[in-house]
């Protein structure tokens, strides 16, 4: 499942055009291991490959974002430019990627932590 997701997916299945190639394996290394930590494995063997993979690549922009930004931005203004952003502590950061998770995963079971 790790090298499910390579950057010709990202570009054309997901349609993603934030992250470049060359960073792209490292950005999706991480997505990978943290889904793997979510999902306490499962989402390695599963029958929902596809929302896994979508997942990794939504997690994969929001990674990309958040080191280039350096956090969230949280206002913007047009007229002379004006950008403000909060900057994100790794559990905040956490906090967005297993929101995105949710958002794929949620009926799958994948992220069931009960017995």
């Amino acid at each position: 499942m790790e090298n499910c997701v390579d950057y010709n997916f990202y570009k054309d299945d997901y349609g993603g055009t934030l992250v470049p190639p060359n960073l792209f394996k490292r950005l999706k290394n991480k997505a990978f291991y943290y889904l793997k930590q979510i999902t306490l494995n499962r989402c390695i063997d599963t029958e929902f490959n596809m929302e896994v993979k979508l997942s990794l690549c939504e997690m994969i922009d929001k990674l990309y974002k958040f080191e280039k930004d350096g956090g969230v931005k949280t206002s913007e203004s047009v007229g002379n430019h004006s950008v403000s952003f909060k900057v994100e502590d790794d559990t905040t950061l956490e906090k967005e990627l297993y929101k995105i998770a949710t958002i794929y995963l949620s009926d799958t079971g994948l992220l069931f932590r009960g017995v």
